[in-house]
């Protein structure tokens, strides 16, 4: 069963292709951060897009900084988000 989730980002990646030209590359960067997103959201209890939180942004950012990633890999999290 795809998630109201996974629905959003393949529609967001198929939006940024098209409409805004933007590299294949570019677009999968995009979608992995937000399947990462997912992920982090999903271990706390969040399925839908509409339950997504600010509290929830500022965690999966700061989760990010914690793990060590890179700032450029955090801005374009932090983008996509």
């Amino acid at each position: 069963m795809i998630s109201s989730l996974d629905s959003d980002i393949g529609l967001f990646e198929s939006a940024i292709l098209l409409e805004r030209g933007l590299s294949e590359n570019t677009a999968s960067s995009y979608a992995s951060d937000l399947r990462e997103f997912r992920l982090f959201l999903s271990s706390r209890g969040v399925v839908r897009s509409s339950d997504i939180s600010r509290d929830d942004i500022v965690s999966f950012l700061s989760a990010s900084r914690a793990e060590g990633l890179s700032p450029r890999t955090r801005a374009r999290r932090s983008s996509a988000t």
